[in-house]
């Protein structure tokens, strides 16, 4: 084909070679200490179960002994070491199985039940290197595991080995294999979804070789490319400067993107920032609803996982070169240095910060992500990476759960919408009117299963309820059809669902996103709780709330499966025809709050066991009969988790200490609700009141007792104060 006039060359050079000559033998070099120390028979000594043969070590960090720099360098890819030189570092040296050292990568080994063909990986070995740390799964500093250590694969004749990695020249062979094995072996988990088109009459994608932007022709593969766009660098043009073209000068990661796909024989690409007209406001609207069509359809998705923004580039791919990989020659045998996994290193970068990427990621079937080390490749079945070596058979090709995804959208574990809301809640977004945008694919794919979860301004309407659903069951499996359905035809099942939906609380207490309503979490900048932020996920569903939405002519509907429905269709074309305005009837309580900044209430936990950051205003209410005796007298204190943040000087913090306000429980029994006030016509959320846990005390301000008293009276709440059915109307 001939090549376009543009002066964008996109031929495909060979990166910058690197000596190959073995490493110097060290061995005449090392200290006392690492001279004692026969690596190789440590690895592989027999005499003592695996898992208990240890070596200390204490280093220091300005020692001159090669082994010792070694381990400091493998340590220092960590960032764990001290500026001082004559700092001591204590470590340890264990013997380490693949299975257990990679245990996410081998979660589901087929060779389980099939002893001849695990046996080669249970006898492999590998060192694994360990120093104090601070280790987050147990909450404390312990000796943690920083790194592999091992032999590379021409020298070691094992199940698993690690591969010796150059920094400026990806394995693409291998590469170019794991696709291929997941291609062959993995079409239940990594095809195409059910209601997925195969083809988009509307995609326009990049042609490698030329430059050129095309229609995708049809059955044709394509990649996609996921990163951080960035501003434009210099003479880099935001969008094509020439109609049907790639401008002559674009970032370098695309350019590199663009090197990887053919180095992945694999035709075209598609960069958003290119592939749609940024100008054309109509095409870049439809082009967002489809987001996750696109990259589901993808053969694969590259990831940058690495820089800043669009200019870094993919390290390995041409200039851009990756970290060197810690090597030792010692006695004729070469030991290198490899990561455990790449996941928290993909997980701290820029990419993984931007809520838009979420998605990218999530619906991507393939994924390649290019760090500053190695590239790490994940299925929705499996996961691996460049710098470790064994025979992808051994893993099982049934259930998906990999590491970052966790099997991307088939898999249960991210199969309820809230977990998705909470994902994208903590991301950063460039615009904050892109809140419900960037999570226009997930909305849609919900919407579009067995049985759907539709929403309204985020708000999830249908039943998002966990258990529901097997363990190991598909998103796009059916969960309790007979549950659901049963439900679904009772009257008030939307109003209570809805009701419930709305209970959900954020991290921290923040500040309005301005054009979204206050009772979405899309209404606020700020993350999620985890786990209790969803009511529903605590109860059952509690008839009696009336939710009523109001149509552009001013009349109000209440919810129902024809009004969701409208709604759904509605979100889908991007004109909704109800407000942001809600009429709930439900049950009110008119609450007082007490400013107790130097309370010293501890140990405050919600129903889902997560600790309640230091509260300082207090609903207060005496808990016994007048004519109770003084002994006998206890006073409740119920903590105000606000949504808003409130400072002490402000004129919220007067209205908390002074006015009354409305507490909206969507059940007579509820467990929780919400504190709302009066913001021009409508209420706005103040924030979240948990009905338990709470603290009692003995005649005032004296010491907490435990509330079993209270529990086991079976008083309420609603004993103390009255509570009435009212209409609200919250915005």
């Amino acid at each position: 084909m001939a090549s376009s006039p543009s002066c964008c060359s996109f031929t495909v050079a060979d990166p910058p070679a690197i000596s190959d000559e073995e490493l110097p033998d060290v061995a005449a070099d090392l200290c006392a200490q690492c001279a004692s120390i026969d690596l190789y028979a440590h690895m592989h000594d027999k005499r003592i179960a695996w898992w208990e043969n240890k070596w200390s070590l204490k280093i220091k960090i300005s020692s001159p002994c090669p082994l010792c720099q070694f381990f400091i360098t493998v340590l220092a890819s960590k960032k764990t070491l001290f500026a001082d030189p004559d700092h001591e570092i204590e470590l340890q040296l264990k013997t380490a199985s693949p299975e257990m050292i990679y245990s996410d990568y081998f979660r589901r080994l087929k060779a389980i039940n099939d002893p001849p063909l695990s046996r080669p990986l249970y006898n492999s070995r590998l060192l694994s290197l360990e120093t104090f740390g601070y280790d987050k799964n147990w909450g404390q500093t312990r000796f943690v595991k920083y790194a592999a250590l091992g032999n590379p694969l021409d020298d070691q004749q094992q199940a698993f080995s690690l591969r010796r990695l150059e920094p400026g020249k990806i394995n693409f062979s291998l590469i170019n294999r794991w696709l291929s094995f997941c291609k062959g072996h993995h079409e239940k988990l990594c095809g195409i979804l059910p209601g997925y088109p195969r083809q988009l009459s509307c995609l326009k994608v990049i042609e490698c070789e030329t430059g050129a932007i095309i229609k995708l022709p049809e059955g044709c593969e394509f990649a996609a490319l996921s990163y951080v766009w960035g501003k434009p660098q210099g003479n880099e043009p935001g969008i094509a400067s020439r109609v049907g073209f790639l401008p002559p000068h674009v970032p370098k990661t695309i350019s590199d993107a663009i090197q990887a796909t053919t180095r992945l024989n694999i035709r075209y690409l598609w960069v958003d920032q290119y592939c749609i007209n940024q100008k054309d406001e109509i095409e870049l609207s439809e082009q967002i609803k489809i987001m996750d069509m696109v990259y589901h359809l993808a053969t694969v998705t590259l990831v940058a996982a690495c820089g800043e923004d669009a200019s870094f580039g993919l390290p390995g791919v041409s200039s851009v070169l990756r970290y060197e990989q810690p090597a030792i020659n010692i006695n004729g045998r070469t030991w290198l240095s490899a990561h455990l996994t790449l996941q928290d290193r993909i997980m701290s970068s820029r990419w993984c910060s931007r809520a838009w990427t979420y998605q990218e990621g999530l619906f991507a079937r393939r994924r390649l992500y290019f760090t500053e080390t190695e590239v790490y490749f994940e299925c929705n079945t499996i996961c691996t990476q460049e710098g470790v070596a064994y025979d992808l058979h051994l893993l099982d090709d049934v259930h998906g759960y990999t590491n970052l995804h966790h099997g991307g959208l088939c898999a249960d574990y991210h199969g309820c919408l809230d977990d998705h809301i909470q994902e994208v809640a903590q991301r950063k977004l460039t615009y904050e009117s892109d809140a419900l945008n960037v999570m226009g694919g997930i909305f849609r794919s919900f919407s579009s299963m067995p049985f759907p979860i539709r929403h309204f301004w985020g708000i999830p309407i249908d039943r998002n309820e966990w258990v529901t659903r097997s363990f190991w069951m598909s998103s796009w499996a059916i969960p309790d059809e007979t549950r659901r359905v049963a439900e679904a035809q009772e009257p008030g099942y939307f109003d209570a669902v809805f009701a419930d939906t709305l209970l959900w609380r954020l991290r921290d207490a923040s500040h309005r996103r301005e054009g979204f309503p206050s009772w979405s979490w899309a209404g606020w900048v700020s993350p999620l709780r985890d786990y209790d932020a969803w009511a529903i996920q605590i109860r059952g569903l509690t008839m009696g709330v009336k939710v009523l939405l109001q149509s552009k002519d001013g009349t109000w509907e209440r919810i129902s499966e024809e009004v969701v429905s409208e709604i759904d269709a509605a979100n889908a074309s991007g004109t909704v025809p109800y407000s942001h305005i809600l009429r709930i009837e439900t049950w009110v309580v008119q609450v007082t709050f007490k400013y107790l900044p130097d309370n010293d209430f501890e140990d405050l936990y919600d129903l889902g066991g997560t600790t309640i950051s230091k509260a300082v205003y207090y609903l207060v209410l005496p808990m016994t009969d007048t004519d109770s005796s003084p002994e006998h007298q206890r006073t409740g204190y119920w903590p105000l988790i606000p949504t808003i943040a409130v400072t002490g000087n402000d004129e919220l913090h007067r209205e908390l200490c002074e006015e009354t306000f409305d507490f909206l429980m969507f059940s007579p029994v509820a467990f929780c609700g919400l504190v709302v006030r009066k913001v021009g016509n409508v209420l706005e959320r103040l924030g979240y009141l948990n009905l338990e846990p709470f603290v009692v005390k003995r005649g005032g301000p004296s010491e907490s007792e435990p509330t079993w008293e209270y529990r086991k009276s079976e008083k309420r709440f609603t004993d103390y104060l009255p509570m009435t059915i009212k209409t609200v109307m919250l915005g």
